[in-house]
């Protein structure tokens, strides 16, 4: 199907636009760190009490085991589950669940004050 040059033009503008907003949404959502982007991919050992990985225990990031020793907040959506744990290194970190993938994903670090480190 051949498109006319003025429709083409539409496409590839809207096409444009919407690779400018997701670039922008890109640069909002994740956080910089050092060189570490956000979300990484973590190792979990959780807890299945009356589901499975019910929260998290311990989790491994960049080769640190870290113990989990409360959760301070937890939310669930329709495809991830979220906890706001706090650590035996003093730190807040918000760790993302994909249930579907089975994966999870440290999406935030905060200080003990809860602040996000790097803003």
């Amino acid at each position: 199907m051949f498109l006319g040059s003025k429709r083409l033009r539409i496409i590839q503008r809207n096409l444009g636009a919407r690779f400018q907003r997701r670039l922008a949404l890109f640069h909002r959502c994740e956080a910089f760190v050092g060189r570490t982007v956000f979300p990484v991919r973590i190792e979990v050992v959780g807890y299945s009490g009356y589901k499975a990985d019910e929260r998290p225990l311990c989790f491994v990031l960049e080769g640190r085991e870290l113990r989990v020793k409360d959760v301070l907040d937890r939310w669930y959506g329709e495809e991830h589950d979220y906890f706001k744990v706090l650590a035996e290194d003093g730190k807040a970190y918000l760790i993302r669940r994909h249930r579907i993938l089975d994966q999870w994903f440290v999406v935030k670090i905060m200080d003990s004050e809860h602040k996000p480190i790097g803003s």
